[in-house]
């Protein structure tokens, strides 16, 4: 596939372009395709596009500087009522991956932002969105369309070295 080949963390973006909120449900939709354990589905999503919303999670100091371009965000979140499968982070990871797939797939650009296990991330963006107690945050997907289409290539990351058959000599 294409998108697994060319799809890089894209930080700058262009400034007067917005992701549209259709194009975010389908980013979204994308995600909940994405293998679950159990099909426990034990995500749940936050759109972040308006404005002074995004300044109040760009100014707090876990994500300054990191994500100032971007124009929108998804929040993947694990609601911890349905996460009753230990390995319901894999879930988000792969739901979280689709996004980034999606994405370029659509030519928006995309950089995940890790939160979970990151207490000052957790914790802020918790407090930010005044999360309730099941509703765990995990990643964050900052949006927008890249300066430039060549943002978009192909680099090799095939090692050969690093691949085992059948055991480990």
């Amino acid at each position: 596939m294409k998108e697994i080949k060319v799809r890089r963390s894209i930080r700058t973006f262009i400034e007067d372009k917005k992701v549209s909120r259709e194009s975010m449900e389908t980013l979204i939709r994308a995600a909940m395709q994405a293998p679950s354990a159990m099909n426990r589905k034990p995500w749940c999503f936050m759109v972040i596009d308006e404005e002074e919303v995004m300044k109040k999670l760009m100014q707090h100091p876990s994500f300054t500087g990191k994500i100032k371009e971007a124009k929108a965000f998804i929040l993947v979140l694990a609601d911890l009522e349905k996460a009753t499968c230990r390995l319901f982070h894999q879930d988000l990871a792969a739901a979280t991956q689709n996004i980034l797939l999606e994405a370029t797939h659509m030519g928006i650009g995309s950089y995940w932002i890790g939160v979970y296990e990151t207490d000052n991330r957790l914790e802020a963006v918790k407090e930010i969105f005044n999360l309730p107690t099941n509703i765990e945050p995990f990643s964050l997907v900052a949006l927008g369309y890249p300066k430039s289409e060549d943002d978009f290539y192909f680099r090799d990351n095939f090692d050969a070295s690093l691949i085992k058959y059948n055991g480990w000599e």
